[in-house]
């Protein structure tokens, strides 16, 4: 693992989360502009996810611990599956890591930790996300 493999990891990093925000956002423009409509900025979706963000948490009476760890588990889960996809430069740091097997279990994971959280709150919809 060198510097620039490295860097390079970080930055491909950060190119998915950029266009994890400005692709919907982006869909959502051209299809509100093919309409005949002005449509929302490019940023929507970031300033949704921000204004989401600071809300309180809602959690069941009876949940344990694994429904509020659910959802970090799923995003780390999500976010090293996406530094595992082959990216626009050779040699980055965690290019010997990626693997189909190891991807597909990376996105396993991340809709199993979603699934034992809709069951652990113990509500009546909670069997609908598994």
């Amino acid at each position: 693992m060198t510097f620039a493999g490295i860097l390079a990891q970080v930055l491909h990093l950060a190119l998915m989360l950029l266009a994890a925000v400005l692709l919907p956002g982006l869909l959502r423009l051209l299809r509100a502009r093919l309409q005949g409509r002005h449509g929302p900025s490019l940023w929507q979706p970031a300033r949704d996810w921000l204004r989401l963000l600071r809300k309180q948490p809602v959690l069941a009476d009876h949940a344990s611990p694994v429904s509020s760890a659910a959802p970090y588990l799923g995003f780390a889960a999500v976010l090293a599956a996406a530094a595992l996809v082959p990216g626009f430069m050779h040699g980055m740091a965690l290019a010997p890591m990626s693997d189909l097997v190891v991807l597909a279990g990376l996105l396993l994971l991340a809709r199993a930790a979603e699934a034992l959280a809709s069951l652990d709150a113990g509500t009546a919809a909670g069997g609908r996300a598994a």
